[in-house]
């Protein structure tokens, strides 16, 4: 017996969802202002080839602190055939706290520093989301249970 397990999470966007390619866009809006609530976090890169390698080492880094983080909920990375396509999607107990990791953690402030000066991607997308609700199975995406006093 196969058992299949599906989240669902509506969602509207939030302002100041970032999709670049090459030679880049400003986002519109604040990407640190939210009316409060959870925060789902989307993130998809094509990475440079002549970039991955150094990319990839500072992953082991940043995902030991994600780990631990303040405010996470869940998340996990996905990638995408051909070698090079990846993304993360994270679910945050409220703005503050994904933007308190995006930028002020030191492992993943450095790799955010270090995009524009090694050029990492050839595409971006950057995006948060307000979470309305949560359905589904919490184990399914390892659901930190208590971090924000429910589910």
């Amino acid at each position: 017996m196969v058992t299949l397990h599906v989240w669902r999470v509506p969602r509207r966007a939030l302002p100041g969802a970032l999709w670049r390619v090459a030679a880049g866009r400003t986002p519109s809006g604040d990407p640190h202002r939210n009316a409060g609530g959870r925060v789902l976090v989307l993130t998809r890169a094509r990475l440079r080839t002549t970039r991955a390698a150094t990319f990839w080492r500072r992953i082991p880094y940043v995902a030991e602190a994600l780990d631990g983080a303040p405010g996470l909920l869940a998340a996990f990375g996905l990638g995408e055939a051909p070698v090079g396509r990846q993304g993360t999607v994270s679910l945050w107990r409220d703005s503050a706290d994904a933007s308190r990791f995006a930028y002020r953690q030191p492992e993943h402030g450095a790799a955010v520093a270090a995009t524009p000066v090694l050029r990492w991607y050839a595409e971006e997308l950057f995006a948060r989301f307000a979470v309305l609700d949560v359905a589904g199975e919490p184990g399914v995406l390892g659901w930190r249970e208590g971090r924000d006093g429910r589910r």
